[in-house]
């Protein structure tokens, strides 16, 4: 199935004030974003009825303030941080009627097309590296008129377009020609990028509708299960004389609650309190050691919470070499994704599910380690996102109530957790068929 993913990037110079309110329609749907004179940037997004998502954000750049548009594909955004100057040859040429995009990552066979004015000195589109340092011309400028400029990627790469400002706007799209859709998610950089979220739309909520039936996860034969505590099963309460007690029991971990559902074979790689660098370290049945000498179809990846507390998150551009996973910084950033690289050394076909953290209160904010999560999915082929933090019911102490036990979760709420699995993998494969048309040769 294809998908095309459109961005109108729409620079509309204002008038500067002490103070700037924009009202963004969408459809019907209204949102409005305020600036002060502390903020150097803000952003804004709404939702419409039929699934699509506009976000964007409003920077300062001398005296001018800008707005920028983005259109994302059925509750989902894509983020880009642009900076002013255009690349010519290997060099960044400084000049304040064009911007340039951070580093967007293609994968192999996905076309990139930008619509814009790019002067004939300009580079329309450069390859580049992770961090945005060095460049070499793709596609050159043809001029002062309008053209379209398009690059599909021989192999995975790091492009950025350049355009110019002067004109209404520009265009920029993707064709998408596998995989859930994901986004490249960034920080606020140099006062100039847009929204670094994603907008869950109620129409395409794949945990809208919780199934207690396997749906289509049982088309997957053997699973492997790489987490931490709550992945392996312990199950933690007080005895008759107040002492704590953790117990072990795979049976009631979701990933056996989810195989027995399937009838699929499955093994937990799971250690409680266990880190992702420290996975990796582990050569034990339960670690790295257990996965590259039983290989499964697929795998889930539940790893984070103990990382937030221990490593530092890291960043995607710097942290991870993609040419050899020895290389990658001992972050969060780095040792997550090098679970991934080893595995796709030792099962290359292998469908590999990432699980991002779930809320424990209302109106909680996002935080770094799920944006690194969801990155995954945007770096490496047959990998999605099972986002429990966008999707998941809140972990509040009502939920804690009916499935919780001191710090981990009850038997039930280890089988609920298999429920929320199977009816998002359901929704994944349902929304993804020619990914898994031909599962049985995985």
């Amino acid at each position: 199935m294809k998908y095309i993913i459109t961005l109108f990037l729409l620079v509309i110079p204002f008038e500067t004030k002490a103070q700037y309110v924009m009202n963004i329609a969408h459809n019907g749907n209204t949102i409005f974003a305020e600036r002060t004179e502390n903020i150097d940037s803000i952003y804004f997004t709404t939702s419409a009825e039929n699934g699509e998502v506009e976000t964007g954000v409003a920077y300062v750049s001398g005296d001018s303030l800008y707005k920028s548009r983005i259109i994302g594909y059925k509750g989902e955004s894509l983020s880009i941080s642009l900076h002013v100057g255009y690349i010519n040859g290997g060099n960044i040429v400084e000049q304040s009627n064009y911007v340039h995009t951070s580093p967007i990552c293609l994968r192999k066979g996905q076309t990139i097309s930008l619509t814009g004015v790019c002067e004939t000195a300009v580079n329309a589109i450069s390859l580049t590296n992770q961090s945005g340092v060095t460049f070499s011309n793709l596609v050159k400028g043809k001029g002062i008129d309008q053209e379209v400029y398009e690059y599909t990627a021989t192999e995975q790469c790091f492009v950025s377009l350049t355009y110019c400002t002067d004109f209404s706007h520009s265009i920029i799209s993707f064709t998408e020609t596998n995989g859930i859709i994901s986004r490249r998610l960034k920080k606020l950089e140099d006062n100039m990028v847009v929204y670094n979220g994603s907008v869950p739309s109620y129409s395409d909520n794949p945990l809208r509708d919780l199934h207690y039936y396997p749906g289509f996860s049982s088309v997957f034969k053997s699973w492997g299960f790489i987490g931490d505590s709550m992945t392996e099963g312990v199950i933690q309460y007080k005895n008759a004389d107040g002492e704590m007690k953790y117990d072990v029991d795979n049976y009631y971990s979701w990933g056996q609650c989810l195989c027995r559902a399937t009838g699929a074979d499955g093994t937990n790689f799971a250690t409680g309190g266990i880190t992702a660098k420290e996975w990796i370290a582990d050569n034990t049945a339960k670690g790295w050691g257990g996965v590259k000498t039983n290989l499964k179809q697929a795998y889930i990846i539940a790893l984070g919470y103990n990382d937030r507390w221990i490593y530092e998150c890291g960043t995607i551009d710097k942290d991870i070499d993609f040419s050899n996973y020895e290389n990658n910084a001992p972050t969060f950033a780095g040792s997550y994704a090098g679970i991934i690289q080893r595995i796709r050394a030792v099962n290359p076909k292998a469908y590999i599910f990432v699980v991002t953290m779930p809320k424990s209160r209302e109106g909680e904010e996002d935080n770094d380690w799920n944006r690194i999560i969801r990155e995954m999915a945007h770096m490496f082929s047959n990998t999605y996102v099972i986002d429990l933090f966008a999707y998941a019911p809140v972990y509040d102490d009502t939920f804690k109530e009916k499935y919780w036990s001191e710090g981990h979760l009850t038997p039930m709420g280890y089988q609920y957790t298999a429920f929320l699995m199977m009816t998002y993998i359901d929704w994944i494969v349902q929304n993804n068929y020619q990914d898994f048309k031909l599962i049985h040769l995985h």
